[in-house]
């Protein structure tokens, strides 16, 4: 008998990015947080299948999100999409002095390693800005783990995120820079 996962495979996720908000409703949210500047603002929410992050600046707005590839998404203004495998870099551009930055890596880890890993992101979570521990799916396995970290940088807005994915033994991290001016 095979016992349902908190979290989709990570074999199934694309990493998304909109020039535009996408409805919050969309996904399965279990935490949130909002970041305000005078210059710029943040939501941040920690979804089912990993993050949705969407930065506003002046009239421009970007949002980033992890999704599976068969969630129902919007395809306007739709500005990057990639599978969640390996590790990679990609730019985009936005008009009116915004420009974006992220990088991304699933590492596919050994069950010792992993288990060691997941021990000290939870302990991480507990000094995170936005954390989520998902229930275990049986025992013998630890629940899964999301881990948002942001921060206002100098010209811009920075964030961190960590995903443990336990049946695949995987984490999943991006890193992901606003740029304005």
């Amino acid at each position: 008998m095979t016992i349902p996962s908190a979290r989709a495979s990570v074999a199934d996720l694309v990493f998304h990015v909109y020039r535009r908000p996408v409805h919050p409703e969309l996904f399965r949210t279990f935490v949130t947080k909002k970041i305000v500047t005078n210059q710029w603002s943040a939501d941040l929410r920690i979804c089912d299948v990993g993050h949705l992050v969407t930065f506003r600046y002046g009239n421009q707005v970007l949002t980033e999100m992890t999704a599976t590839e068969t969630q129902p998404l919007p395809h306007h203004f739709h500005c990057l999409e990639r599978r969640l495998r390996g590790q990679r870099n990609e730019t985009v551009d936005v008009l009116s002095g915004l420009k974006y930055q992220v990088s991304f890596q699933v590492e596919q880890l050994d069950q010792d390693i992993f288990l060691h890993v997941n021990e000290e992101l939870l302990a991480d979570s507990r000094k995170s800005q936005l954390a989520y521990h998902f229930p275990p799916v049986h025992r013998f396995m630890p629940g899964a783990i999301s881990v948002v970290n942001a921060e206002p940088v100098y010209g811009g807005f920075l964030v961190h995120t960590y995903h443990t994915f336990p049946e695949n033994t995987a984490v999943v991290k991006t890193q992901s820079l606003f740029e304005i001016g």
